[in-house]
């Protein structure tokens, strides 16, 4: 198991690697076999995130007129969270993958666990960064949109 000030630790250190830390991202990723396999929680942490930014994208979808004609009128949403999760395991096994063959064809085979630890946890920094914003812009416009009622008014004449 891990702890939230490991995942935070590794999420400080792949913001450094993106943003310009210098080299001090590396005292905060965690390169070794242990934390190579520590850094697959970073998928089941991602799920719930990918989830929400999945609810706010079919909620966005329901305002559209052409709504009953997309996949989220028609499909059962279970079968929809499915394929969902299913597609994200799919990418995300993929993508290790390539790296994996990437550099293994360059002769970076030291690197690999390195690869997979930075890939990882900024996958998780990502759906943060997509997700979180999607979720509160799907709550702010769903409280406007019930605020916003009929009120019949009563003629001057009354």
């Amino acid at each position: 198991m891990i702890t939230i000030n490991y995942v935070a630790q590794n999420i400080r250190g792949v913001w450094k690697m993106a943003f310009g830390g210098g080299e001090e991202w590396r005292e905060d990723l965690d390169f070794t076999t242990d934390g190579v396999f520590k850094s697959l929680w970073a998928i089941v942490i991602s799920a719930p995130l990918a989830l929400l930014a999945f609810a706010a994208g079919r909620r966005a979808v329901m305002d559209t007129p052409q709504y009953h004609e997309t996949i989220f009128a028609n499909a059962p949403f279970s079968l929809l969270l499915a394929a969902e999760m299913g597609a994200l395991v799919l990418y995300w096994s993929a993508s290790i993958a390539a790296l994996v063959m990437t550099a293994k064809a360059i002769n970076a085979s030291r690197q690999i666990a390195c690869l997979i630890v930075a890939f990882n946890w900024s996958q998780l920094l990502g759906f943060i960064i997509i997700a979180l914003p999607a979720a509160l812009l799907d709550r702010k416009s769903t409280r406007l949109n019930s605020s916003h009622t009929d009120i019949s008014r009563m003629p001057s004449s009354a």
